[in-house]
């Protein structure tokens, strides 16, 4: 089971791909991420970058773990997306940051409707909560790759984006 604690270490940890991001013309790219520590490099993780083929700039970010749990998503001009309602019961056992208890208040039952918005792992929700970037400092740019570039920074992974193509 992957747990708050297993999300935590990884997103604190100091992370780097091996691969340029090659900012152009792509649909989707999947990059493997690797740890400063080695110690943590048998877990899995990757980061996703995919963007619409339309005008509207709607990208996402995410980084999974164990290919099958998402853990962070920064959607860009997202659809729609509703929280859980917050129940303190259901993470009672849970170390969570209180910050995090405090935006879980706040955005319980939230709608997102065509507005940027970060899913964020807390267990036992999964990726079911999202809050509004700037929540965790992350500030939106209608730039894709300032987006990637910020999400990279804010989340400890060092990458190397290459603009290629005609976007």
């Amino acid at each position: 089971m992957f747990s708050q604690n297993d999300f935590y270490n990884i997103i604190n940890a100091n992370k780097f791909l091996k691969d340029d991001i090659e900012i152009g013309g792509f649909e989707k790219q999947i990059f493997e991420i690797y740890f400063e520590n080695e110690e943590l490099n048998p877990i899995k993780a990757y980061l996703d970058i995919s963007k619409s083929g339309t005008i509207e700039i709607k990208h996402s970010i995410n980084n999974r773990v164990k290919t099958s749990i998402p853990i962070l998503r920064l959607d860009i001009n997202g659809h729609h997306h509703s929280n859980p309602i917050f129940e303190q019961e259901f993470i009672k056992d849970i170390e969570i940051n209180e910050d995090i208890i405090k935006l879980m208040k706040k955005y319980s039952g939230y709608k997102f409707t065509k507005e940027s918005h970060l899913h964020y792992y807390i267990e036992p929700y999964r990726e079911k909560w999202a809050f509004p970037p700037i929540e965790l400092n992350i500030e939106n740019s209608d730039s894709f790759e300032e987006n990637i570039e910020k999400f990279c920074h804010n989340f400890n992974i060092k990458a190397n984006l290459i603009k290629k193509g005609l976007f």
